[in-house]
C-alpha cells in the first residue's frame, strides 16, 4: 500500500530545485504513484490538489478538469455527497485518525462507480490537507448484490413452494433439513442434526422397501441419483405423498460417496389430482370405446396420438399399432392427402369443420362417414392437434338419396303444373300445402301449414261440404274461387302416416278457363265445347293411366291359368309388353315435360348423322305401322357423308320419333311418309300422314299440353297430349321451330327446322372416322359362342337379359353386386360381354366398371339402367363401359347392340 505520508513534500517535488541524486529518486517515486493501479489523491480546502492517471481514468476527466476545480463531493452520487463531506469533516478536525469509507461515485459519463477511500491527514503548504488512494470495485461490488439476490431468492421460493432441503453426511451419518422439512408435516423444526432412522419409519409401510431400494442403489452407485415418490406419516396421523430428490455431491479419493444434498417435496395434492384424472380417463376410455362412432386424435403433423375401438376396426390394428404412425401408414397416398388437407382446414378455420367421406374398412366393407374435425388446444393456447368424429350415416344417406329423388320427381310435377297439392288430417289441419298454383292465392308452399281449413274456408260452403264429406270416407270434385282465382278441386280420402284418417286434396288453377267461359256465356256452343273438352282430358288422363294398367295385370292374372295353350300365352304375353310399352310411354312423357318447366334439361352437341337418325326411326316404328297396315316410310335428300349436323341426337330421336309415333296413332288407313329437305343454311323436316286431320280450331292449341286433336268423350286415342309440347320444346332448345299443316279427314303434314351447321369437308372426315370403307351388313348368326356375366340384383331382369341372351351364348354368369362382378371377370378373363346394371347395392356399376378396367380394357361392357336423365349415357361411357341401354330393355334394341360388337 502506498504511504500516503511520503507525499507530503509533493508539491515541491514539481516547484523547487534539488540536487541530482533527490531529483532521481523523486522522480522514481512520482512514477510509482502516476501508474499505480489505484487512484491516488491529494484533498485541501474542498479542492484537490494532486490526481494519478489511475484516478481520472476511474472518473473518466482528464488532470486538468480536476485539479483545482473540482471538490470530492462533486464526484459523489447525490445520495452519497453527505457520506464523503462527513468523512472529510472528520479526519480534517481530527475526530478520526484516518478514513476508510465506501461511497457511489459518478463518472462523467454518468455512470455509477463503486468507490473504496483510504486517506490520513498530511501538512500540504503549510496547511492541513488529505492524502490517500481509493479503487474502483464495482464489479465485485454487483457479483455480492446478485448472490444476495439469488440467494433471498432462493429463500422465498423454497418456502413459498414448501419445500424442504436436507444434508446427509454419508460419512458420518449425520443429517440436517431445513425448518420446512419439519413443518410441511405438521411437526416442530429441529435446528441439531436429525435421526434418519425416524424419518424412515415414517414412511407407509407398503412404500418403505421400495424406498429402501431407492436408498441402496444409490450408495451401491446402481444409480447416481436419489429419486422417489413415498406417503409420509403426518403429524396428524394422516398420511401425504412426497416427492424426494437427491444428488451425490462429494467423494472421497477412492470415490466413496461422502455427501448427499436434496429436497422434499409435498405432492399430495397433485397425486389426488392424478388419480382423479386416471378415473376420468378411465371413464372416458370406455365412453370412448363404448360410442359407436370412430374416434382419434392427431398432432399438429397428423401423427396419430390416440383412437378408439371403432377406429380400430377402420385400418383393422390395435390402437398402440397406429398411434405414432400418419394415415399414409394405411391408405393410399389420394386418401391420405385428402385427410390431411381436411386435418388442416379444420385448423385454419380455428373451428369444426364437417364433411363426408366414404371409407373403405379393413373387412372391405364401405361406409360413409359424416366426419366433425376440431382444432384443440392446451390451456395456454397451444395448438395440439385435430380431433376427429366419425358417424356412419350410410343408411341415412340411402334414404336421403331415396327421398331427394322421390321428392324431386314429385317436386318437379307439382311445382311446375298449375296446381296446389295438400294434405289435411282428420282435424282439419294442413300438414301439406305446395304447388305452382299458390301463387294465385298469393301464398308461399307449406305457408297455412298448421293452421285449419274450417277457419281459412269458413266463407266457401261448398268448400267445407267437400272437406266433409272427404273426412267422411267419400271423394269430392268441387269448384272454389279464391281472391279471383277459380280452382277445380278433387279431395279423396287417405291413411296417413300415423294411421289416422286424412284428406289428400288436388286443386287445379282454372281462373283462365273461367274467365273464358264468363266471356263466351252467348255462344252456348263454345261453352258446351269447353265443357266436353274438360271432361275428355279428364276421362283421357284416367283412361290412360288405367287402361294399361288393366292390361297388364289382367293379363298377368290370366297367365295364372293352368289350362292356357302355347297361343294363348303368347297372345297375353304379348298385350302385357304393349301396355306396359303404353304405360312406359306416358310416364316418360310426364317425366320429359316436368323436365322441360322446371329447365333441367341439358343440350348435348355432337356430331350426328340425319340419315341414320331417319333410319332408326323407321326400323323402331316400322312394326306399329304394320299392325295397322299402314305404308310407312321415309326420303333421304342427301348423301350420307354430307347429312352430318352438329345437334343432340337424342333429343332430335325424340322430335322424330314422336311426330311419326303421332302419325301412326291418328292414322287409320293410308300411308306416312318422313324425311327432309335442305333450305339454304338450315335442315327442313316433315312428317306427313293421311290421318284423322285436325279442326282448324284446334291447330293453334295442340302444341300445349294435354290437347290432342280427337279430345272428345266418342274417342280418346292412346296418350296424355305430351308429345307435341315436348318436340316443340326441344326443337326450340335446339335453334328450330315447329308448325303443322292439316286439314280434317285427309290428313297432316307437320315441319321443322334445325340449323344446317358444318361444312362438307369436315362431314367427310367425320364419317371416315366413323364408319370405314364397308358397306357389308352383318347378319347375327343364331349362335356367337359368348361367354356372357349378367351383372343384375332385380332377379326379373336378370331373367329376362338370360333368356335373351341365351341362343348366343355357350356360357352365362350371374352376379347380384358390383363387387361379386369384379371378382368374377377378375376369375375368368375369357369372359366377351358384360350387361352391367347401374344402380346395384354396396359397389355401383360405375364403380365396378372402373374398377374391372384397370385389368381388363378388352371386354365389352353395355351399362343398362332404369334411369333416363340427360347424361347417363355420358357418364355410362365415360365410366368405361361400351355403350347404354335404358330399362325396360328392349329385345331387339339389345339385339342390335350385340350385333354390332360381335356378328361377323
Amino acid at each position: 500500500m502506498v504511504n500516503f505520508n511520503s507525499l507530503r513534500n509533493l508539491h515541491f517535488l514539481f516547484k523547487k530545485k534539488r540536487n541530482q541524486p533527490y531529483l532521481d529518486s523523486e522522480a522514481k517515486y512520482r512514477d510509482i504513484v502516476e501508474h499505480s493501479l489505484t487512484g491516488v489523491y491529494i484533498i485541501q480546502d474542498d479542492s484537490f490538489r494532486y490526481v494519478n492517471k489511475k484516478f481520472c481514468e476511474i472518473f473518466g476527466y482528464s488532470y486538468e478538469e480536476i485539479v483545482d476545480k473540482m471538490s470530492p463531493v462533486s464526484l459523489a452520487f447525490e445520495s452519497d455527497k453527505n457520506i464523503v463531506k462527513e468523512n472529510i469533516r472528520k479526519r480534517i478536525s481530527k475526530e478520526s485518525k484516518s478514513i476508510e469509507y465506501e461511497f457511489r461515485g459518478v463518472k462523467k459519463d454518468g455512470s455509477i462507480v463503486w468507490i473504496r477511500v483510504l486517506g490520513n491527514l498530511m501538512p500540504y503548504k503549510g496547511k492541513p490537507a488529505i492524502s490517500g488512494m481509493l479503487i474502483d470495485f464495482t464489479d465485485r461490488k454487483l457479483v455480492e448484490e446478485a448472490l444476495y439476490i439469488g440467494e433471498e431468492r432462493l429463500r422465498v421460493t423454497l418456502e413459498a413452494t414448501k419445500i424442504g432441503i436436507w444434508d446427509w453426511n454419508v460419512e458420518s451419518d449425520i443429517w440436517f433439513a431445513s425448518p420446512i422439512y419439519y413443518t410441511m408435516l405438521g411437526y416442530e423444526p429441529v435446528a441439531e442434526p436429525s435421526d434418519r432412522t425416524v424419518w424412515f419409519t415414517r414412511i407407509h409401510p407398503d412404500d418403505r422397501e421400495y424406498v429402501r431400494a431407492k436408498i441402496n442403489n444409490v450408495l451401491a452407485y446402481k444409480e447416481d441419483s436419489y429419486d422417489y415418490e413415498a406417503r409420509m406419516l403426518h403429524a396428524n396421523g394422516s398420511y401425504r405423498w412426497h416427492q424426494v430428490k437427491g444428488h451425490i455431491i462429494d467423494k472421497d479419493n477412492q470415490g466413496k460417496i461422502k455427501r448427499i444434498v436434496g429436497i422434499r417435496k409435498d405432492i399430495n395434492d397433485f397425486k389426488q389430482v392424478e388419480e382423479e384424472l386416471r378415473i376420468s380417463k378411465n371413464r372416458l376410455r370406455v365412453l370412448i370405446d363404448t360410442l359407436p362412432d370412430l374416434v382419434w386424435l392427431k398432432d399438429p403433423q397428423g401423427v396419430y396420438l390416440q383412437c378408439n375401438q371403432r377406429f380400430e376396426q377402420l385400418y383393422g390394428a390395435a390402437e398402440k399399432e397406429i398411434v405414432g404412425k400418419t394415415d399414409y401408414n394405411f391408405v393410399n397416398k389420394e386418401f391420405a392427402d385428402f385427410f390431411r388437407q381436411k386435418d388442416n382446414e379444420a385448423a385454419v378455420a380455428d373451428k369444426p369443420s364437417i364433411n363426408e367421406e366414404e371409407l373403405t374398412f379393413a373387412d372391405g366393407h364401405k361406409e360413409i362417414i359424416e366426419t366433425i374435425k376440431t382444432p384443440i388446444y392446451e390451456s395456454d393456447g397451444t395448438f395440439i392437434g385435430v380431433l376427429g368424429i366419425g358417424r356412419d350415416i350410410t343408411q341415412r344417406k340411402k334414404a336421403e338419396q331415396e327421398l331427394i329423388k322421390n321428392e324431386a320427381l314429385i317436386s318437379t310435377a307439382v311445382e311446375n303444373l298449375p296446381i296446389v297439392f295438400y294434405l289435411i288430417d282428420k282435424s282439419g289441419i294442413f300438414n301439406l300445402s305446395i304447388g305452382a298454383g299458390l301463387k294465385g292465392l298469393c301464398l308461399l308452399p307449406n305457408q297455412i301449414v298448421g293452421q285449419s281449413v274450417f277457419d281459412l274456408y269458413k266463407d266457401f260452403p261448398q268448400t267445407i261440404e267437400a272437406i266433409n264429406k272427404a273426412l267422411s270416407g267419400e271423394s269430392a270434385i268441387f269448384e272454389s274461387n279464391v281472391n279471383g282465382v277459380h280452382y277445380l278441386s278433387i279431395v279423396n280420402p287417405i291413411s296417413m302416416s300415423d294411421k289416422q284418417a286424412g284428406i289428400v286434396g288436388v286443386g287445379l288453377d282454372i281462373t283462365d278457363r273461367k274467365k273464358a267461359e264468363s266471356d263466351l256465356l252467348k255462344a252456348k256452343e263454345k261453352a258446351e265445347e269447353s265443357d266436353r273438352l274438360k271432361s275428355a282430358f279428364l276421362a283421357n288422363m284416367s283412361h290412360e293411366i288405367r287402361t294399361p294398367m288393366n292390361g297388364i295385370l289382367g293379363f298377368a292374372g290370366l297367365l295364372n291359368e293352368p289350362k292356357l295353350s302355347g297361343e294363348q300365352q303368347k297372345k297375353y304375353i304379348r298385350i302385357i309388353e304393349e301396355s306396359g310399352e303404353r304405360m312406359l310411354n306416358i310416364i316418360n312423357d310426364i317425366i320429359n315435360i316436368s323436365k322441360i318447366e322446371s329447365g333441367i334439361i341439358d343440350i348435348h352437341l355432337s356430331e350426328t348423322n340425319i340419315n341414320n337418325q331417319l333410319q332408326f326411326v323407321y326400323d323402331s316404328l316400322k312394326l306399329d305401322a304394320y299392325h295397322k297396315k299402314l305404308k310407312l316410310s321415309f326420303r333421304c335428300e342427301l348423301d350420307e357423308y354430307e347429312s352430318i349436323i352438329i345437334t343432340d341426337g337424342e333429343k332430335f330421336y325424340g322430335i322424330l320419333s314422336n311426330l311419326v309415333k303421332n302419325a301412326i296413332k291418328y292414322t287409320d288407313k293410308g300411308t306416312i311418309e318422313f324425311g327432309y329437305a335442305v333450305k339454304g343454311e338450315k335442315m327442313e323436316f316433315y312428317v306427313k300422314d293421311t290421318g284423322i286431320g285436325i279442326p282448324k280450331e284446334k291447330i293453334e292449341v295442340i302444341f300445349e299440353r294435354f290437347i290432342q286433336a280427337d279430345i272428345a268423350d266418342k274417342m280418346a286415342r292412346q296418350g296424355v297430349g305430351l308429345g307435341l309440347a315436348i318436340s316443340k320444346a326441344y326443337v326450340e332448345m335446339l335453334g328450330g321451330k315447329i308448325w303443322v299443316d292439316s286439314e280434317e279427314s285427309k290428313g297432316s303434314t307437320f315441319f321443322f327446322t334445325l340449323p344446317s351447321n358444318i361444312d362438307i369437308d369436315k362431314k367427310v372426315k367425320i364419317l371416315a372416322a366413323v364408319h370405314p370403307d364397308t358397306e357389308e351388313k352383318t347378319v347375327i348368326p343364331e349362335n356367337l359362342g359368348l361367354k356372357v356375366l349378367i351383372a343384375e340384383d332385380d332377379k326379373t331382369s336378370e331373367m329376362l337379359i338370360s333368356i335373351e341372351l341365351e341362343k348366343f351364348s355357350r356360357e352365362i354368369l350371374k352376379v347380384n353386386t358390383g363387387t361379386h362382378a369384379v371378382e368374377t371377370c377378375h376369375n375368368n378373363p375369357d369372359i366377351d360381354l358384360v350387361l352391367m346394371d347401374i344402380q346395384m347395392p354396396g359397389m355401383n356399376g360405375y364403380e365396378a366398371t372402373r374398377e374391372i378396367r384397370e385389368f381388363n380394357k378388352e371386354v365389352i361392357i353395355i351399362a343398362q339402367t332404369a334411369f333416363v336423365l340427360e347424361g347417363d349415357k355420358e357418364k355410362a361411357i365415360g365410366a368405361g363401359c361400351n355403350n347404354y341401354i335404358s330399362k325396360p330393355i328392349n329385345p331387339n334394341i339389345l339385339l342390335s347392340l350385340v350385333q354390332s360388337y360381335f356378328a361377323k
